[in-house]
């Protein structure tokens, strides 16, 4: 497997690598047990140190296409929770 492009734009890497076929399938795979190995039920990640740093740098997330993340949860609830107060105050301002 040989890179051969990167780019990054809104959040989407777009890769060109060569002999793709062999490599996507390959990666794919590796991906997909790992997902099963940790027990993932909407997504997984782990952090990742480059350079032989004993800190991490970034976080690899993987996620079911129509799986929640943690920030997909919290987003969730928090729109839940300021609909509810909303609610709440329009009640509490009927006098009901």
């Amino acid at each position: 497997m040989r890179l051969r492009y990167a780019k990054l734009r809104d959040g989407t890497l777009s890769l060109t690598i060569e002999d793709t076929q062999a490599t996507v399938l390959y990666v794919a795979e590796v991906a997909r047990q790992w997902f099963t190995t940790v027990g993932g039920v909407n997504y997984v990640e782990t952090k990742l140190a480059v350079d032989g740093g004993e800190e991490p740098e970034f976080v690899f997330t993987m996620q079911r296409v129509d799986g929640l993340t943690p920030a997909d949860k919290v987003a969730a609830a928090e729109a839940r929770v300021a609909e509810l107060e909303a609610e709440l105050a329009r009640r509490e301002s009927h006098g009901t």
